[in-house]
């Protein structure tokens, strides 16, 4: 009986090399890891460091009317606005230009947004907006070469039609500074219905109304401005009107002038008995009579014209005061420039 060969007999078959595989594959799980974390490890950073945040009762119900997207609510986690009062917040945010109103500030060393604690019911609609316009340069500040190229080519776009809007507000900041202020300062006042639509898209990721958002900073502002409009008008009414009366008053005096000497002469004549006769001296009575019936008629009218001069003087230093306590209220840095005001005097 023939016996067939087995190459198998007394050999030891070699164990596979597993080694390899795992090397394959932890190197696998690292490059998805490291891809894993330059997309997503911003989001889990801001998600540990703002878990804990709990922000003050008020400014709940600030953040609540933004109406946040959960993107846009992760990083104003991660950043934990607090509302200051003066003292704290110039610490936080020293302003360079003292004359320049600062309402809040994003300082990225700190990772935080503080906003001045504003106390003005009459400013509705001023703390959501500052805080929107702080939040976006937290949102800037996160945004991906690639994102941020893109946001920048529109900002430009639409910076170079919208100058006039913006131009005086950008040029005292840096060049370095410069898009991540437009960036805000858009968000902040442009309705996104008047946004090209990369933009409109943009913004859309981080609050669900971005017209709301608008609509917070025009309503705050348009009081500023109304006010401002109000009392410029009335200052050149009240000037104008003090300057017809300073007038009248002048013509005034000089017929009391001749009036005065009038009555003099009559009654010096009187007492003479210069008239030929009753008639004449009583003709000349009358003269007298009606010359001071005309000025006590004309001196009433330019006191009741007086009288609603100083009334509109009146409501003129109210608006000055309300522009005054508002401005106060707005910043701790500024410094209030007195309004002029008329006097009838």
């Amino acid at each position: 009986m023939e016996l067939l060969y087995d190459p198998t007999v007394g050999m030891e078959l070699p164990k596979p090399k597993r080694h390899i595989s795992i090397w394959i594959i932890s190197a696998v799980l690292v490059l998805i890891l490291g891809f894993g974390f330059l997309l997503f490890g911003q989001r889990i950073a801001d998600y540990f460091a703002g878990r804990d945040y709990e922000p003050s009762p008020e400014l709940a119900k600030v953040i609540e009317k933004l109406h946040l997207t959960e993107d846009a609510d992760l990083v104003l986690r991660a950043v934990h606005p607090v509302q200051q009062n003066a003292e704290e917040f110039n610490k936080n945010c020293p302003s360079g230009d003292e004359e320049m109103s600062t309402l809040g500030c994003f300082s990225p060393s700190a990772s935080q947004i503080f906003i001045y604690q504003i106390d003005a019911e009459e400013l509705d609609g001023i703390k959501e907006s500052v805080l929107a316009h702080e939040l976006l340069h937290a949102i800037y500040q996160r945004l991906n070469n690639f994102d941020r190229s893109t946001v920048h080519e529109a900002l430009k776009e639409y910076y170079d039609a919208h100058r006039d809007e913006f131009e005086d507000y950008l040029s005292s900041y840096s060049e370095k500074l410069f898009y991540t202020e437009l960036h805000s300062i858009v968000g902040q006042r442009v309705k996104g219905s008047d946004l090209p639509e990369t933009l409109r898209n943009h913004y859309a990721k981080y609050f669900k109304n971005q017209d709301e958002i608008a609509g917070y900073y025009k309503k705050y502002r348009s009081v500023l401005e109304t006010l401002e409009k109000n009392i410029n008008a009335l200052h050149d009414e009240v000037e104008k009107i003090r300057t017809g009366i300073n007038e009248r008053r002048a013509e005034y005096d000089q017929k009391l002038a001749s009036y005065e000497k009038l009555s003099a002469d009559f009654q010096k004549r009187s007492s003479e008995g210069a008239y030929s006769n009753y008639s004449e001296m009583m003709k000349a009575y009358d003269v007298v009579k009606d010359t001071y019936e005309k000025l006590e008629a004309e001196r009433k009218v330019l006191n009741e014209d007086i009288d609603a001069l100083n009334e509109k003087i009146n409501q003129l230093n109210d608006y000055v005061d309300r522009n005054r306590a508002l401005s106060r209220a707005m910043d701790s840095h500024v410094k209030v420039e007195e309004v002029p005001t008329a006097s009838a005097e």
